[in-house]
C-alpha cells in the first residue's frame, strides 16, 4: 500500500504542574510503571520538558507505531 499523506503524531495538552501548552511528538512517548505498594499500572507517558511532572497518556490516543517505539525505550 502506498502511503499519500501520512500525518505525524502529535497530542497537545495543558500540563497539571506548570499550566504550560505542550505538544508531544512520537519520541517524546515513555511507558511506565505507576503506583506504589506492589500494586502497579504500565501507563504511556510523556514529561514536561518546563517542570519535569508526568501526565499520562490513554491508550487508544495513541498509535499502534508509537505504542511499539514507546515499548522498545522501555527498560526491562
Amino acid at each position: 500500500m502506498k502511503v499519500v499523506d501520512e500525518k505525524p503524531f502529535n497530542y497537545e495538552f495543558e500540563c497539571r504542574g506548570c499550566k504550560s501548552k505542550l505538544v508531544a511528538e512520537a519520541g517524546d512517548v515513555r511507558v511506565g510503571q505507576f503506583g506504589a505498594m506492589g500494586d502497579y499500572e504500565r501507563a504511556y507517558y510523556v514529561t514536561c520538558p518546563v517542570c519535569d511532572s508526568d501526565h499520562r497518556l490513554k491508550y487508544t490516543d495513541l498509535t499502534p507505531k508509537v505504542r511499539t517505539m514507546a515499548d522498545r525505550k522501555e527498560r526491562r
